[in-house]
């Protein structure tokens, strides 16, 4: 791997400048103690000791910018594996940007984007696997989904990716072995042994891939859409789950025009409820605005909740849109009663009674039900969650895709087997499923794909 590793010394916030009593700006470089030296008093932090703390203030031409405390970590025993200064400052926008030009003043560089865990990467702090991880850990959307990348950032998904890769080696090895004895009677590794070996590890690495579908759906929020004719309630049930008035409420049919969403945390995970303009379906048309983006948002959605008017009587309307959704998206329907603080009609209590379908009454006015109406939610989410997920998933696109291209150069290698090539055939493909597997860690990283990992880092990580 060419050595690309910046003489810079690079400085940024890796907290946020606002919203806070307290900003920490990070230095990371070779230079990054003489620099501090230069902007930090009233001690040397030179001659101060790696891992410790220490109480200052930061100085520019005999002004004192701010007090702060001072964290200093010598290489390598720092996340970067270089000198790491880092200052902990009031959480003052002048403040901090004053300290960071004091610094840029003097020699540093503001930091490119996820530079600080390249840097990390580079100087054998962590493997590629880990370095996603940090960007998981801030971006999960789910307890699930956060624990997973912490177990990724610990090196859990990465020794299984070793240990599939010293495997593929391994047989490489004895296939090279047995080439160089091709002219004796010696046979280093039987073919029935190859296939057997590489139908282990094509195994393996399925079960890995297979966890990526339902690993991605648990890194993002949980979807819920609200459907259902106009004026049924869907605004008041938005309101009521959000416990404020954020959607314009009003007895006018079709007064959500258009899409609106907003998140809540419901215990360990965040749910975003999408609310929808109102659906008219006859017997024989669809007449709903955006029709094509409906139909997208009940297929991406993990849960679809279908309002009806249990003090209406049913009508045709009620029966087509029932129809339509549950026809097509039955196995993520839950039917929401609205309104049951008024006199219930009994042509629409018969009308449910003989629909197949999980149901709860609500009232979105008056708030009732909402609680049951959460902790049904969330009970779904948990129930997918225990389907299809492995001990660790996989969430990254990037080593979902190599995991793929691994087990298509190791299929490559049955074919062989299977024609009867030698193993000077084999060979060739046994090299291009190490190359692949090996880029999932970075034991291959070429500058391009260190580029497009780290670009979508934020500042500061």
């Amino acid at each position: 791997m060419k050595n690309i590793i910046s003489n810079d010394t690079i400085i940024a916030p890796i907290t946020s400048v606002t919203g806070g009593s307290v900003c920490v700006i990070r230095i990371s470089g070779k230079d990054s103690i003489l620099l501090a030296k230069k902007a930090i008093g009233p001690f040397d932090i030179s001659k101060n000791k790696g891992n410790t703390l220490c109480h200052g203030y930061i100085k520019n031409n005999g002004n004192i910018l701010d007090e702060v405390i001072i964290a200093l970590f010598r290489k390598p025993k720092s996340y970067t594996g270089e000198d790491v200064i880092e200052i902990n400052c009031h959480a003052n926008p002048f403040i901090v940007n004053n300290i960071l030009q004091t610094f840029l003043d003097i020699g540093c560089r503001y930091a490119e984007p996820g530079e600080f865990t390249k840097r990390a990467f580079l100087n054998g702090k962590m493997d590629l696997i880990q370095a996603e991880a940090v960007q998981d850990i801030i971006s999960s959307q789910s307890k699930l989904a956060v624990n997973n990348a912490i177990s990724q950032l610990k090196g859990s998904l990465s020794k299984k990716i070793d240990f599939i890769r010293n495997q593929i080696i391994n047989i490489s090895s004895f296939l090279t072995l047995d080439l160089d004895f091709a002219d004796g009677d010696i046979e280093i590794i039987e073919p029935e042994k190859v296939r057997e070996e590489i139908e282990i590890l094509i195994r393996s690495i399925e079960e890995l891939a297979i966890s990526y579908n339902a690993g991605k759906k648990f890194s993002n929020p949980m979807e819920v859409v609200i459907a259902g004719k106009p004026n049924v309630g869907k605004s008041s049930l938005m309101n009521a789950l959000l416990e404020q008035e954020r959607v314009i409420v009003s007895e006018i049919p079709g007064t959500t025009r258009d899409y609106i969403h907003e998140e809540i945390i419901i215990k360990d995970i965040i749910v975003k409820f999408i609310d929808t303009a109102g659906i008219r379906i006859t017997e024989n048309s669809i007449e709903i605005k955006g029709i094509e983006k409906t139909i997208k948002l009940f297929s991406r959605a993990r849960l679809i909740l279908l309002m009806l008017d249990l003090s209406q009587e049913p009508n045709k309307e009620d029966k087509n849109i029932l129809k339509f959704i549950s026809k097509r998206f039955s196995d993520k329907l839950l039917i929401i009663g609205n309104k049951k603080d008024l006199n219930i009609s009994e042509e629409m209590r018969i009308f449910l009674e003989n629909v197949r379908i999980k149901k709860i009454n609500i009232s979105a006015k008056k708030i009732q039900g909402i609680n049951i109406l959460k902790e049904e939610i969330y009970k779904i989410h948990q129930e997918d969650s225990k389907t299809g997920l492995e001990e660790i998933f996989i969430t990254n696109e990037r080593q979902y895709t190599k995991l793929i291209e691994t087990k298509t150069s190791l299929k490559k290698v049955l074919d062989a087997l299977a024609n009867g090539l030698g193993y000077e055939f084999l060979a060739v493909d046994l090299k291009s499923a190490i190359d692949k597997i090996s880029e999932i860690t970075g034991e291959i990283a070429t500058d391009d794909i260190l580029n497009n990992i780290f670009k979508n880092f934020c500042i500061g990580k």
